[in-house]
Order: structure tokens, then C-alpha cells, then sequence
């Protein structure tokens, strides 16, 4: 073994001074930049400053013989000798004695063992000595989830530590970060956790002949704009700087100009950096691998709120890992942790919900304005508010659609009842807005939330359709439709007309909550427009209706709820001819109703239908193709 050591060692000093010397030779050949690996990065500042200040040395797990767990101390004991590279109750010791220990952790989970010297004596000393002691020590080694370590070797402790007073935090990204952060915290007086990523060691980036030179120190504390953007500011550090990177790009063709900052330092934090580009961008999103409660996006989003709250155009947004020890089998791990997809998913969400709100109010503005005697003018006061109130819906809506796709994700061909509780804060808060605004009527409240058990009748579609009752019952379909992927030319009775005509009714609350606040904006009691509202009821079930028809092949794919797709299950091939007949049935009723309208009310809808009819959102039943094998479709 010893044998084997001797010769791996000396192996390694020859790679050191070989890749050194190729440095010297690029540099001399007068090339701007070359490639340097993390790993490089800092072994050669960790040797360029011990060789700069003999009061430098290195202690910690396997730092001499072995050469570091991951290579980063190597040659170093041959190069200064066992006196210099030698465990952390020794190293703040020495440190208030005016030595500049740099201790290596194997992983940062060994901390742990060692975290009463690093939180009580190094990080306190110097305030409680009222600044005669100073404690110029760095901690530094790999922190976050590596690959199949299992729960106790993946946790991520930036955010602890960025909480404890009196240490300096850095969570390095690139070599250029490396290097010159390195060489920052290892002359910086105070206590530096340097909390590196074991997957990024192998990695390499380009640098520049300054990021070589022996004297390149970055600032501790400050941010940097890794890339410039317009729409959207991405908040990340270390490992997951990269993950933002390629999400900016994939961002880049949807038209979407991200700004990704690169933390560097979490703590002290670079608030000016953090505020100015959402300033300028006007909307957030956090990323990390830690978890949620109480992580480093939290803190950012308390920052942004704090700072730039009045510039944001949409609500901040967090990618963070699962609250979860992390698992050893590779799925589950895989699951747990964020990655490029989740960046751009909740991206995307962030636009779609703004442009979706600022669309669904434009097409109520031109379908239903006329009914309630609003002047526009006055409309246009609360248009924000009503935005507001319909992307917050949507975001909820969203959130089902996720919350339905993980429970049938994770329990395939699950039938029964789908126990499962969204818990939507998002309705607290619409209450809570509304409220202060006094537009918060019982109205309101019962079609978010609450329905009256006693009144409720599926065949009176004027009655208050509660929010949650409708995701509740979307969710049952989903999965009952889930159990049974292949549908027999039949049909078959897993689930009932009833029970799909009960949620496809209750799918336009959101336009019936914007309805009830036109009435409290006019003063007019709904109860005295309850034939308008029976009408518009009938009208959005129509036209939500022939949304799913448009749909159909859609929500097939990623099992949503959908009228059509539902007939198919129950009738089979036939579903077409049934659909139509409930189809005619309904515009039996809306006739009926348009009937009982004043004669302003009808006239306004008549001319918005022939406007409709000559545009792309016209109404047409076209019934697509029954999809009898939902498993082979999606499969194809």
C-alpha cells in the first residue's frame, strides 16, 4: 500500500508540474485563454498562496500521503513538507496564534462532527474578543448531493452556514470563481467556509492569462452577472450556475431573455446585484439543490421583496431539491434533486400564467363587459386586480395538474378515490386581497371555496361552483380514466355522464369569480341578475366544451380532465354521438336562457357571436377521433 501511495504521489507532482509548466509555456506563447479544470483551479491557488505566506498550511482527511479524496492538495506535501501539510479544534487554535489554516473536509457532512469549533469558536471570537482576536482560517472541501451516496453524504449546507454570524460563505462556480476565491478567503481575516462541488472537479472552463496570474483575487461578496438578460432573473450559485445556463438557453428560443446571476458569495450576500437585475427583468426564480424550508431562495425572495417588491410583474418562484432525505436507488435520487427541465419548467409556468391571465381578461373584457354597465375607464382601474386574481387561479390550476400527474406518476393504473388534500394558499390570499380591496362577497368566497351542501344540485347551474370541489373532482377522473388506459369499443361504466357533467360545469369558476367582482365594482346585487349569470354559466360550459374537443389528443397525453376524453372511456366509439346529444341538449338550455335576458343583454351577445364567427375562436364541433388505446397512443 505505502508502495502503491509513494508511486501515486509522485505520479501526481509530475501531473502538477507538468500542467503548470504548460501554463507557463501558453503564457509565454502569448494565448489569451486556455482551459483549467475546478481541480486545477485549486491546487494551484492553494500552492501559489503557500508559497506566497509561510504562515499558510493545510490539515485535514488523507490532505498529505494520499494527496486529498479528491486530488486537491496533491504534490503539496512534497513541495512544503509534512510541517505544512499535516484537525479543526488544532486549526482554530493555530489560526488565533496567526497561522492561515486551510482545513479540508472529505465532504462537507464531516463538519458536523466538528461543528461546535467552527460555529462557537471560530465564527465568535473575534466579536466576542471585541477585535483582538481574528481567526484567518478557510474550511473548505465538497458540499451537496455528489451521485449513489445515499442520505447522510448529499446534504447541502450552504444555508446553514450562511445563518451563523461571523463566517464568510462562498459557494464557487467555474475556475475563474475557483481560483480566485480560493486565494480571497485564504487572505481574508475572518473565518471562510468554501463550499465546493465534487462533480464539478473534473470539470473544465476557459480563463484568461489575468485568471492565471498569481495575484488574481476576486472580491468576497460580490455577485456577477454570468448572463445578461431582459424578461426573467435566475438566482443560483455554484454547480447549479451551469443548470441556469442551459436553462437561459432553452429559455432563449421561446423568446425568453434570461439573466442569470452568479451568486459566488451567500454570505455576505450581494443584495445590490439581486435588486438591480430584477429591477430590470421584473421577475425571479431561485435555484438551488438544498431544500425548501428555509434555504437560500427564501432568503432571496425576503431580499427582492425587500428591495425591488414594486418592480416585480409576477410572483418570485423557487427550484429547489425535495424535502426528503436523499435516497440511495438512482430513480429516487434522481427524483429528489432539481435539474435543467424543472428551470425551465417553472419558467415557462412564470409567462404562460401572466399571459394567460392578461388574455382570458381581454377575452372577458370583449365578451362580458357589456353586461354589466362598467365603463371601461373604470374597468381599466382594476384591471390589475383582476389579472392578479386569474393568473393566481391559473397558478393553482397548474399546481392540480402537477399534484394529479405525481399521484398517478407514482401509483400507476390508481383507480379509487384520490384522497389528496392541494391545500390552495392561493385562495387565503385572493380572500385576503379582496377583502382589503372590499370586493370579498359571499359570492366571491363560495366560488372559490365553500358551497352549501343543502343547496347543491348539479342540474342548477346557477348555484355557487366551488374551486376546490372542482379540482377534487378532476383529480377522481384523472384517475379513474388512468385505470383504465385501454377502452373497450363499447365503453364501459368505471365512471359516470353525472359525475363528468358535474366537474366540466364547474371548470369556468374563475370566470363566474370575475363576474361577481364586475357586480361589486357596479353595486349590483346578483340576485338580481341571476337569469344573466344562469346564461353565462350555460355560455362558458359550451365553450369550454369545445376547448376540449380542441384538446382532446393533448390531455390524452398527460391524462388531464377532459369531457370528450371521458365520453370515450363510457361510451366507446359511439362518444361522438353522445357528446353531440348532450351538446344539443345544453344549447337547448342556452337558448332558453338568452331568452330571459333584457333586450340590451341579448344584443350584446348576438354581436360579439358574429364577431366570434368570423375569427379563429369561433365555435365549431368538430369531434376528433375516439382514442380507444390511450397506452399505445401516448406510447407512440
Amino acid at each position: 500500500t505505502m508502495q502503491f501511495l509513494a508511486r501515486a504521489s509522485a505520479a501526481s507532482l509530475r501531473r502538477s508540474q507538468a500542467a503548470t509548466e504548460a501554463f507557463q509555456r501558453l503564457g509565454a506563447c502569448g494565448y489569451a485563454t486556455t482551459q483549467l479544470t475546478v481541480r486545477d483551479a485549486l491546487n494551484s491557488a492553494l500552492d501559489e498562496e503557500m508559497e506566497r505566506d509561510d504562515k499558510v498550511f493545510i490539515i485535514g482527511e488523507e490532505v498529505g500521503e494520499y494527496q486529498g479524496a479528491y486530488k486537491i492538495t496533491r504534490g503539496l506535501l512534497q513541495k512544503y513538507g509534512a510541517k505544512r501539510a499535516g484537525f479543526t479544534g488544532i486549526a482554530v487554535g493555530s489560526a488565533f496564534q496567526g497561522l492561515k489554516p486551510v482545513v479540508e473536509f472529505m465532504t462537507f457532512n464531516f463538519s458536523m462532527q466538528a461543528i461546535d469549533q467552527i460555529v462557537n469558536s471560530a465564527a465568535k471570537h473575534h466579536y466576542m474578543s471585541a477585535g483582538q482576536i481574528t481567526c484567518p482560517i478557510v474550511f473548505r472541501g465538497p458540499n451537496g448531493p455528489a451521485a449513489g451516496v445515499a442520505a447522510q453524504h448529499s446534504q447541502d449546507f450552504a444555508p446553514w452556514y450562511a445563518s451563523v454570524p461571523g463566517l464568510k460563505v462562498i459557494v464557487p462556480y467555474d475556475a475563474e470563481d475557483n481560483r480566485g476565491l480560493l486565494k480571497a478567503a485564504i487572505r481574508d481575516p475572518d473565518p471562510v467556509v468554501f463550499l465546493e462541488n465534487e462533480i464539478m472537479y473534473g470539470e473544465s472552463f476557459e480563463v484568461s492569462e489575468e485568471v492565471l496570474d498569481k495575484d488574481f483575487v476576486l472580491p468576497i461578496g460580490k455577485a456577477k452577472i454570468q448572463r445578461e438578460g431582459t424578461d426573467l432573473t435566475i438566482v443560483a450559485s455554484g454547480k447549479l450556475v451551469g443548470f441556469a445556463l442551459q436553462a437561459a438557453a432553452e429559455l432563449d428560443k421561446d423568446g425568453v431573455s434570461v439573466e442569470v446571476v452568479n451568486l459566488r458569495s451567500i454570505k455576505p450576500l450581494d443584495r445590490e446585484t439581486i435588486a438591480a437585475s430584477v429591477k430590470k427583468t421584473h421577475r425571479l426564480l431561485t435555484v438551488e439543490e438544498g431544500w425548501p424550508q428555509h434555504g437560500l431562495g427564501s432568503e432571496i425572495i425576503a431580499v427582492v421583496v425587500e428591495e425591488a417588491f414594486d418592480d416585480l410583474d409576477a410572483p418570485p418562484e423557487r427550484v429547489c431539491g425535495v424535502e426528503i432525505p436523499m435516497p440511495y436507488a438512482t430513480p429516487l435520487e434522481d427524483a429528489a434533486l432539481p435539474h435543467v427541465s424543472d428551470i425551465v419548467r417553472v419558467a415557462r409556468r412564470m409567462f404562460n400564467l401572466e399571459h394567460r391571465a392578461r388574455h382570458t381578461i381581454q377575452d372577458f373584457v370583449l365578451s362580458y363587459l357589456p353586461y354589466h354597465g362598467l365603463s371601461l375607464v373604470d374597468f381599466l382601474k382594476w384591471w390589475d386586480v383582476l389579472v392578479w386574481v386569474e393568473g393566481t387561479i391559473y397558478a393553482m390550476d397548474e399546481g392540480n395538474e402537477e399534484l394529479t400527474a405525481d399521484m398517478l406518476g407514482s401509483e400507476p393504473g390508481n383507480g379509487g378515490v384520490v384522497q389528496v388534500d392541494p391545500s390552495h394558499q392561493g385562495f387565503a390570499t385572493i380572500g385576503s386581497v379582496l377583502e382589503g380591496l372590499g370586493l370579498y362577497s359571499a359570492h366571491v368566497a363560495d366560488e372559490l371555496k365553500k358551497v352549501n351542501a343543502k343547496e347543491r344540485n348539479v342540474a342548477d347551474r346557477t348555484l355557487p361552483c366551488s374551486g376546490l370541489e372542482y379540482w377534487e373532482g378532476e383529480r377522481r377522473l384523472c384517475a379513474a380514466m388512468a385505470a383504465q388506459p385501454r377502452i373497450p369499443k363499447g365503453g364501459s361504466a368505471m365512471l359516470s355522464t353525472g359525475q363528468l357533467h358535474a366537474v366540466s360545469a364547474k371548470k369556468s369558476f374563475d370566470y363566474r369569480v370575475l363576474h361577481h367582482l364586475l357586480c361589486g365594482l357596479c353595486g349590483i346585487e346578483r340576485n338580481n341578475v341571476a337569469p344573466l349569470f344562469e346564461f353565462l354559466a350555460l355560455d362558458e360550459w359550451l365553450v369550454d366544451i369545445g376547448d376540449d374537443l380542441v384538446d382532446y389528443e393533448d390531455d390524452v397525453l398527460r391524462n388531464s380532465f377532459n369531457i370528450y376524453r371521458g365520453y370515450v372511456h363510457i361510451f366507446g366509439a359511439t362518444a361522438p354521438l353522445e357528446l353531440a346529444r348532450h351538446i344539443g341538449e345544453l344549447e337547448g338550455l342556452h337558448a332558453q336562457a338568452l331568452a330571459l335576458l333584457t333586450h340590451a343583454q341579448r344584443r350584446a351577445f348576438l354581436k360579439r357571436k358574429d364577431a366570434a364567427a368570423e375569427g379563429p375562436g369561433a365555435l365549431r364541433w368538430v369531434m376528433p377521433t375516439p382514442i380507444l388505446d390511450e397506452a399505445a397512443y401516448r406510447s407512440q
